[in-house]
């Protein structure tokens, strides 16, 4: 008898923003057959590959078992990992990790529908191994690039440059990018891909302007390059960066107060008393802790990453 072997899905790159806008799933058929979540930009996803910054962790399992629940943060938004007793390599590595740190994961795609035509997607961890900060960049530049390629194909459908999956593979759209593009294309209809286009530049401007790696090897390796981060030419928006850097001077000068974390409040007054509206001060908060830069160890309290 010849045995099948069972080819290994590969882990696709997605930023959290587009895993979060994830509505369309598509159910194996039989005990082994695979399960795939599709992205508005047409990532059809079994396993993924993040680098991110664990900023949350908590056991919130019962009766003596453990079901560990994380949030990992990368610079558009923040994952959800869901470890227990069938993940135990995976659920130690939470057990142990310190937080906040870098951290890379590999895990599987899972869903949840709380009611018909809303659903929430998670990670099933596989492995969780700390990395640096460098590690972490790296990512980003990869990922970027991979966003870039579904982006431009579902710019082609959109465009009425192609209609289907045979066609974009005509066109030099990698076949496994093709079939997935089409799918949400048929699935999601009018895509904003700006919204997806300005959240990776954003991540760009972030590793140009130092922020998001360390300030000497941002010096020495210049701005990235890539087909994508060659788009990457705007700066951020002058206003928001200055708020951001007066939150993270305000939270520093807490810290010294306070180790155990800088009151949320006071970080707002601080800011509001420079003439800042309330609403910008927690929106550039959140942005914050999108990008981990800071995290919220426990209710009310900041820390920086």
């Amino acid at each position: 008898m010849t045995q099948q072997l069972v080819q290994r899905e590969v882990a696709h790159r997605v930023f959290a923003i587009e895993m979060n806008d994830t509505t369309h799933e598509l159910k194996g058929e039989g005990e082994m057959a695979p399960s795939y979540v599709v992205t508005p930009l047409g990532a059809k996803v079994n396993r993924v590959f993040i680098v991110g910054v664990i900023t949350e962790r908590e056991n919130i399992g019962q009766d003596g078992n453990d079901l560990w629940r994380a949030r990992v943060s990368d610079p558009t938004g923040v994952f959800t990992l869901y470890a227990g007793q069938f993940q135990p390599e995976a659920a130690q590595a939470l057990a142990e990790l310190e937080v906040p740190s870098f951290v890379a994961v590999v895990g599987k795609a899972r869903t949840y529908e709380p009611e018909p035509g809303s659903l929430f997607v998670s990670i099933r961890p596989e492995s969780i191994t700390p990395v640096d900060e460098t590690t972490r960049d790296e990512w980003i530049l990869a990922t970027a690039d991979h966003t870039h390629t579904r982006i431009d194909a579902v710019a082609r459908i959109l465009r009425g440059e192609a209609s289907d999956a045979e066609e974009l593979a005509r066109k030099g759209v990698p076949a496994r990018v093709a079939e997935g593009v089409a799918i949400a294309t048929d699935h999601y209809g009018a895509i904003d891909l700006k919204r997806y286009h300005d959240a990776v530049l954003g991540t760009l401007d972030l590793l140009r302007s130092g922020e998001s790696m360390p300030v000497h090897e941002a010096t020495a390796q210049g701005t990235p390059t890539g087909s994508f981060q060659k788009e990457a030419t705007g700066g951020a928006d002058p206003e928001q960066e200055a708020l951001e850097k007066m939150l993270l001077a305000a939270i520093e000068t807490l810290l010294d107060q306070d180790e155990s974390g800088a009151p949320w409040d006071e970080v707002v007054d601080a800011a509001t008393q420079q003439g800042r509206s309330e609403e910008e001060v927690e929106e550039a908060l959140n942005g914050l802790m999108d990008k981990g830069l800071i995290y919220e160890p426990v209710l009310g309290k900041l820390k920086m990453t």
